[in-house]
Parts: structure tokens; C-alpha cells; sequence
């Protein structure tokens, strides 16, 4: 009888050990989240893993909100987790950024084809267009060869090219379908 109150003791001091260890905020392991959180933003795990940067993201809203609640422990366990998914997306950003680039090179060779075709396409039907689409093509030809020109020189800067190409494309799907009538 003794050594189950003995027992019962115990596990009481215990559990007032633990919910005392627990009263205060984890102001550590939320410095160390946030600490993280602005080398991976910094790293550009914002732009180049979006998908990691989301889900840490997504944990660190939940630690803050269990931190309103003020409930210490759940919290303390959430911005550990957050920290460590800051951390894995930054390890993901060269990755991602080496994907952009590939994706970037193969849509500005696809975009380099598509245009030699338009400007062909212009030479044969320039003496049919009106003064306005001339110097609308002349206009707009000059910004596509100027963007092609810098997407192929800064290729090593993905998420700016990719946005560019983006543009550019739309540019060239017009003058391919305007010509091609």
C-alpha cells in the first residue's frame, strides 16, 4: 500500500514538474524558428521551394496560434518542427533554383523556334499590313528580341527570367497567330 502511494506521489510531482516546465513561453524554440525562417526567406526558399516554404510556413502560423492560446508545450513542439521544415527548405532552394533554370532554358529555346518562325511569317506579309500593325510588329518586335536577348544572358537568375518569358510568350503567340491568318 505504501509503494502505490509512493508511486502515486511520484507521478504527482512529476506531472507539476513537467506543466511548470511548461508554463513559460518557448521563447527559445521560437527564436530559433524565426531565426531560420529569415535565413530560408533570405536563402529564397519563398520563390525557389515554394512547397517547403508553405509547409513551414503553415507550421509556424500554427505555433503562433497555439502560443496565443497559451498552450506552452503544444507550442514549444510546433516551433521545433517549424524550424526544421525552414530549415529543409532552405537546403531545397539550389534544387529548385537549378529546375527554374532548366525549365527557363528549355521554354526560351522553345521561344527562340516560335519567333524565327514569326519573323519569317512577318517578312512574307508585311506588304499586307496595314501602317498600324507594321509599327505595332516593328514595336514589338524590338521588345521581344531585347527580352530574348537578357533571358538568355541571365539565365543564372531564374525566377526573374522565368517571369520575362512568361511576358514575352504572349507577345509571340500574338504575332504567330496574327501572322499565320
Amino acid at each position: 500500500m505504501e509503494s502505490r502511494q509512493w508511486v502515486v506521489g511520484t507521478m504527482a510531482v512529476l506531472g507539476l514538474l513537467v506543466a511548470a516546465g511548461c508554463a513559460q513561453p518557448p521563447e527559445q524554440e521560437k527564436g530559433a524558428a524565426q531565426t531560420a525562417m529569415q535565413a530560408a526567406l533570405q536563402g529564397g526558399a519563398e520563390t525557389y521551394a515554394m512547397a517547403a516554404w508553405n509547409e513551414a510556413k503553415t507550421k509556424w502560423d500554427a505555433a503562433e496560434q497555439q502560443m496565443q492560446q497559451k498552450v506552452y508545450a503544444q507550442a514549444k513542439v510546433a516551433y521545433l518542427e517549424a524550424k526544421a521544415a525552414f530549415d529543409s527548405s532552405l537546403g531545397q532552394v539550389e534544387a529548385g533554383k537549378q529546375s527554374m533554370i532548366a525549365a527557363n532554358q528549355t521554354a526560351l529555346a522553345e521561344m527562340e523556334k516560335s519567333w524565327s518562325e514569326a519573323t519569317a511569317l512577318s517578312k512574307k506579309a508585311m506588304k499586307k499590313m496595314s501602317v498600324e500593325l507594321k509599327q505595332a510588329w516593328t514595336a514589338e518586335s524590338k521588345m521581344v528580341d531585347d527580352a530574348l536577348k537578357t533571358a538568355k544572358d541571365n539565365l543564372a537568375a531564374p525566377a526573374e527570367i522565368k517571369q520575362k518569358l512568361d511576358e514575352v510568350k504572349a507577345l509571340v503567340d500574338k504575332w504567330l497567330g496574327e501572322l499565320k491568318k
